[in-house]
């Protein structure tokens, strides 16, 4: 199936997936710093992780997935009661991913993971 074919609630679904992929990988180096990772590696990693949470930041802040909420919702009687639950949560998500700003998503990530070191330093 290619990008044309996709009906809007599909597209949105396929980006959340990418975006839960990315928050997974970024699970894998959370758990990878706090059990195996050397000394000196902090700042590389919370790089690393600045970095998969404003992509996905942007994933989510693209105008285009407002517009296709605003198509899939007007085409929600074609969905089933799953697809329409799904739907409003992918909604509510993204209304809370969209309350900040990428600044201040990246300042989050880099911050908590300082504190992070800063805490286990001590």
């Amino acid at each position: 199936m290619t990008d044309m074919a996709l009906t809007p609630y599909q597209d949105l679904s396929r980006r959340f997936h990418r975006v839960a992929a990315l928050r997974e990988a970024a699970g894998v180096l959370h758990w990878d710093m706090a059990t195996l990772m050397p000394d000196g590696g902090a700042r590389a990693r919370t790089e690393q992780l600045a970095a998969l949470d404003l992509t996905c930041h942007e994933m989510m802040a693209d105008p285009k997935v407002a517009d296709d909420f605003d198509a899939a919702e007007a085409e929600a009687n074609l969905l089933d009661d799953w697809q329409r639950a799904n739907l409003r949560e992918m909604k509510r998500t993204w209304l809370h991913a969209n309350a900040l700003s990428p600044e201040l998503v990246e300042a989050l990530t880099k911050t908590a993971k300082r504190c992070e070191f800063a805490w286990r330093e001590a």
